[in-house]
């Protein structure tokens, strides 16, 4: 039997583009970058050198959402994957694939979930596996910076993935944004919640969330155009200084908003 063409990972045409530019605003950046010939040892210093002085609002990045059979990345499984790649407001490709994981070998998917996305064991038996699914992200994704509604949860299914398939992270972005944790900071006094689908009504997102990857994960982008705008508005244009303002403003109990993306298969 042939799999329905809904199973198969959907990536969006992708227009060739240019490398973002380093901002002026960061002289030294720009004279490291100029003065040195980077050896092999040396690119992966200065492609997190470059992330970190590029323009939040001219920045490439990759907004991801994952639908999932439960919150337990080390015994649930991925069922659906969407992604977005963005410059600035600019979309420049979409992915997204449903994935089976492991219905076909006995795994169970509960049926809240099914009532909650949509998603049902019959959807998935001709999905792609995960060991086909993952790596055609990886694939969609660039270096740069990975957005995700807290973005903790996304991250661990995806760490879990790189840890049982043993796949290789390089090229993959090396920061995450959590759109959750940078709406505690910037409109917490302005909104009753932050979750995901209260933020795309306040800030009248074009998408509405509706638990399916692709869908959540646009509506995700909408926020996070709309919280960058607000960053703006205090001072904040480059992922260095939004490093230095999640600094000042996370609390003890608060997770970052910005940090380092660790993907690693060896790590646990």
């Amino acid at each position: 039997m042939s799999s329905p063409a809904a199973s198969t990972p959907s990536v969006a045409p992708v227009p060739q583009i240019n490398a973002v530019p380093l901002t002026r605003a960061v002289p030294e950046a720009i004279e490291y970058r100029d003065s040195q010939r980077l050896r092999p040892a040396q690119a992966s210093r200065f492609s997190a050198l470059r992330v970190e002085v590029e323009l939040l609002r001219t920045m490439t990045y990759t907004v991801v959402d994952l639908e999932t059979t439960g919150g337990d990345a080390e015994r649930d499984g991925i069922t659906e994957i969407g992604a977005v790649r963005l410059r600035g407001d600019q979309v420049l490709g979409h992915f997204q694939t449903l994935v089976d994981p492991g219905i076909n070998a006995g795994v169970s998917l509960p049926s809240f979930i099914s009532e909650l996305t949509g998603i049902t064991p019959a959807m998935l038996v001709s999905a792609p596996p995960v060991h086909d699914a993952v790596p055609a992200f990886f694939n969609f994704v660039q270096p740069g910076v990975l957005v995700a509604h807290n973005a903790g949860f996304d991250v661990s299914f995806l760490r879990e993935a790189c840890r049982w398939l043993q796949l290789s992270t390089s090229g993959l972005p090396t920061r995450v944004l959590d759109t959750a944790e940078l709406a505690r900071r910037l409109v917490s006094d302005e909104v009753e919640n932050c979750r995901l689908a209260t933020l795309a009504y306040y800030f009248n997102a074009r998408w509405a969330p509706t638990h399916r990857a692709l869908a959540d994960a646009f509506a995700t982008a909408d926020v996070a155009r709309a919280l960058l705008g607000r960053l703006a508005r205090v001072g904040v244009h480059t992922v260095a200084q939004l490093m230095a303002f999640d600094q000042q403003t996370t609390r003890e109990s608060q997770r970052p908003v910005l940090c380092q993306l660790e993907l690693d298969s060896t790590q646990r």
